[in-house]
């Protein structure tokens, strides 16, 4: 009797199986049943203006695999309530290969918002969907906006690409043609190759030099 319910119930558990279905999927994320995934790893610190203020860039790292192609995208937006900003984007395409990268995302500016200026304060979230569906979730407070547009124009440390503030001196204080401010160089020459008191490389004044009277 008991191995003729055994073989009764072993066609039913078959079913179930060719079915798809598994108690362990039972009361599933929706998700547990593919291989489509998503993680936020890192957003940035810092948020650059761009178009006069109506663009914020924001850059993020991510991870993520779909088995639909095209089907995983991110919202990304970024707000400071206190000061009526509000930047955002939807539906930012992903490169879903299980593999890092890092995307940086042209956020618009609200209709209701204010522009947002250097040295304000964001806070920024990053969303990864499939299809309408949340599969993460990040946010970054306190994020930077910068302006380097309109800053100083000279990045960080108000240096140019060669090294060089706004009087075209470098670390030291040299221009191109390597003088200080005093026009002298590395030894203290001018252009004449004179020292502040008026001695050249052999010791000589000026007035040495202007005939053996």
């Amino acid at each position: 009797m008991n191995r003729r319910r055994l073989l009764l119930a072993l066609p039913a558990a078959t079913a179930l199986v060719l079915a798809g279905g598994s108690p362990a999927l039972a009361g599933g994320d929706g998700h547990s049943d593919d291989d489509t995934w998503a993680k936020v790893i890192e957003i940035d610190d810092e948020a650059e203006l761009e178009d006069d203020g109506d663009v914020l860039e924001v850059t993020f790292e991510y991870k993520c695999e779909e088995e639909d192609k095209d089907s995983v995208t991110a919202d990304v937006e970024a707000k400071n309530e206190d000061e009526d900003l509000s930047y955002s984007k939807d539906e930012e395409d992903l490169d879903c290969d299980g593999d890092k990268h890092e995307i940086t995302v042209d956020l618009d500016r609200d209709e209701d918002s204010e522009k947002a200026e250097e040295g304000d304060k964001v806070d920024v979230t990053v969303t990864i969907n499939e299809n309408g569906d949340e599969l993460d979730s990040k946010t970054r407070e306190d994020v930077e906006v910068v302006d380097e547009d309109n800053g100083n124009g000279n990045g960080h440390n108000g240096k140019d690409d060669n090294g060089k503030d706004d009087n075209g001196k470098d670390d030291n204080g040299k221009d191109d043609n390597g003088k200080d401010d005093n026009g002298k160089d590395d030894n203290g020459k001018d252009d004449n190759g004179k020292d502040d008191n008026g001695k050249d490389d052999n010791g000589d004044h000026d007035e040495h030099h202007h005939g053996g009277h």
